[in-house]
């Protein structure tokens, strides 16, 4: 957005749309995550979002985009957040160890993420970048539910 010429004020608004988007859907993701499509199907779904609102920005660019990508991945990211909770607590029987393993695992996550970014943005530039971090939650998509198709396939 710096280098479309935003001043920061505007690129606060944009970081903005996705805490908006956190606050807006996130009690009603909460919800659904006990009912409706249950919480692997909003993971998936919201991870592939998120993959999928990075992905937009190799096919189109300028203020609005970036804006749009931002929702998305705002969206994306609370779809996933409270099912993923969810999947963690069944998982352990509830033992107080798996939230906080879910969040060193986040913020692992986060960091490799950041690391990763900064380590190509000189050498690919911003958008390959930004393109690669698609693809490698796509792939984390991919991976998370063959893993489910499997375990649900041993299970019957």
């Amino acid at each position: 957005l710096a280098e479309a010429g935003s001043g920061p004020a505007e690129i606060g608004r944009v970081v903005m749309l996705y805490f908006l988007a956190v606050v807006l859907f996130g009690p009603a993701v909460a919800r659904l995550s006990d009912s409706g499509p249950g919480p692997i199907a909003l993971i998936v779904i919201g991870a592939t979002g998120s993959g999928m609102a990075l992905l937009s920005l190799a096919f189109w660019g300028g203020f609005w985009a970036i804006a749009v990508a931002v929702s998305g991945l705002g969206i994306g990211h609370t779809l996933i957040r409270a099912p993923l909770y969810a999947v963690a607590l069944k998982l352990t029987g509830g033992v107080g160890r798996a939230i906080g393993a879910l969040r060193f695992l986040e913020r692992v996550g986060a960091i490799l993420g950041l690391a990763f970014s900064a380590f190509f943005l000189g050498k690919v530039g911003a958008d390959v970048s930004i393109q690669w971090l698609g693809l490698a939650v796509l792939t984390g998509v991919g991976v998370y539910a063959t893993v489910e198709v499997i375990g649900r396939s041993r299970q019957l």
